[in-house]
């Protein structure tokens, strides 16, 4: 048998990963060379490699000793993760990596003796329950957290929150301490004193942003964030938070949408502010001429406005185009895009064109929608009906009482429009629209013909 294997329940697995619960709460702290004796192990028990699970073929293979081999699993025995034999020859068996609650564990109380004595002057007046004791306990283990540093700990938070602090408090920040390496009392401390300088620039940043509370842990992390992480100034964060609402969190939602556009400098963001207030003005200007209801224009300008602007289109071609769509029934932001979408494929982009466009076509658009009711077509006018009506009237000038005789002729059809087209045609042509208006038109012609008409152009007349 290996060195190492899995237990039953790992070994019914089809496949073996390393669990999330191993990845953030026991390799971050695990001393250095430890994780990888354990993964290996983990890869020879699962490839079940027999010429190389053995103790003596793993330390070769790392660059380590058989007793550091066997430390380093002494110490994942310790975690809970692996069980080692209690014989020779020693076998290691992985187990699952679980989360263990502090009130399943078991603490030594003489390890923990002193820093009992030390808690208790720090807070004569407090009664610890054995729970909160426990979680300042697993914090320390599973932290990797020297005591000291974690009295360290406490005292700071004790002085920051005031002696009614909460246990979830004390060990939120300690776990985010040790997460940035702080686990000795001197790099804790070091830490913590950072801290304190920074406590002067949050205290101007709550005036402007108008907190009365006191400042905790989370506060001066968010603003070390900005201004370590994100690259902020200090006068910046403070400017920004002078048009903010919704505290900290708020504060933190803008710097981050700031960074992440790109924008670090206060003369940008300025600039950016002045523009994206007048983008939002002209999206409201256009959603109420679209009679569109809305409670957050934000919404409105990164989906519509900004493409309409990406499109080509200027601020006076898009209120034309708004007002014409209200005056045509088409009262939103998805039907104005397609009437864009239209202007573009004509290559119509400024406000005096789109005006021309449109008064050409409102002076047939009544006559073609009353010819389309009298064969019997309902919907819009569309650009084709006002080609075909364009090349009737215009260039085959065919008289309004023959257009109306062939509307009336086309209803019933299976493609009225083409059946129109085809009586207009013949009417052109011959003089008189003849057997054409008795004819009834087979799916496969009127697609034929449907597809002539579309390859009717200006030269062709």
């Amino acid at each position: 048998m290996g060195f190492t294997r899995l237990s039953s329940e790992l070994s019914a697995k089809s496949s073996i990963e390393l669990d999330n619960v191993f990845v953030l709460e026991f390799m971050p702290f695990a001393p250095e060379g430890y994780t990888k004796v354990y993964v290996f192990g983990k890869m020879l028990a699962e490839g079940n490699v027999a010429q190389d699970n053995t103790p003596e073929r793993m330390a070769k293979l790392l660059g380590i000793t058989e007793d550091e081999v066997m430390t380093a699993y002494n110490y994942w025995e310790k975690q809970g993760l692996v069980r080692i034999s209690a014989v020779p020859p020693f076998e290691v068996e992985y187990t699952p990596a679980r989360h263990i609650k502090p009130s399943q564990k078991t603490f030594s109380k003489k390890k923990y003796a002193s820093f009992n004595e030390m808690l208790m002057r720090m807070l004569p007046e407090r009664e610890f329950l054995p729970s909160e004791l426990n979680e300042y306990y697993s914090t320390i283990e599973d932290y990797h957290l020297e005591i000291n540093a974690m009295l360290s700990v406490i005292a700071y938070c004790v002085r920051l929150k005031g002696r009614s602090v909460h246990w979830k408090y004390i060990v939120t920040v300690a776990r985010n301490l040790a997460r940035e390496g702080c686990r000795n009392a001197g790099d804790v401390e070091e830490k913590l004193s950072t801290y304190d300088v920074i406590s002067d620039d949050v205290r101007k940043l709550f005036k402007a942003l108008k907190i009365k509370r006191a400042q905790d842990f989370e506060d001066v992390r968010l603003y070390r964030k900005w201004t370590e992480e994100l690259g902020f100034a200090s006068g910046t964060v403070i400017a920004v938070a002078n048009g903010v609402y919704g505290e900290m969190k708020g504060l933190d939602t803008v710097l981050t949408r700031y960074h992440a556009d790109g924008l670090i400098d206060l003369k940008e963001i300025e600039e950016y502010k002045a523009n994206r207030s007048a983008l939002l003005a002209l999206t409201k200007e256009l959603l109420v001429k679209l009679d569109v209801s809305f409670n957050h224009p934000d919404y409105y300008t990164e989906t519509y406005t900004k493409e309409w602007l990406k499109m080509g289109f200027d601020k006076d071609a898009l209120i034309v185009v708004a007002d014409w769509c209200f005056r045509h029934n088409k009262k939103s932001c998805d039907k104005m895009t397609e009437v864009l979408s239209g202007c573009v494929s004509e290559g119509i982009m400024n406000a005096q064109d789109i005006r021309n466009k449109f008064s050409t076509e409102s002076k047939y658009d009544k006559n073609i929608k009353a010819l389309l009711t009298l064969a019997g077509i309902s919907g819009d006018v569309t650009t084709r009906d006002r080609d075909s009506y364009n090349i009737w009237v215009n260039y085959w000038n065919v008289p309004e009482d023959i257009l109306v005789t062939s509307a009336k002729a086309s209803l019933g059809e299976a493609n009225p429009r083409v059946k129109m087209h085809a009586l207009i045609k013949n009417y052109h042509e011959k003089g008189s629209m003849g057997e054409v208006a008795s004819t009834k038109l087979s799916s496969g012609e009127a697609e034929k013909l449907n597809d002539k008409i579309r390859r009717i152009s200006a030269d062709d007349i």
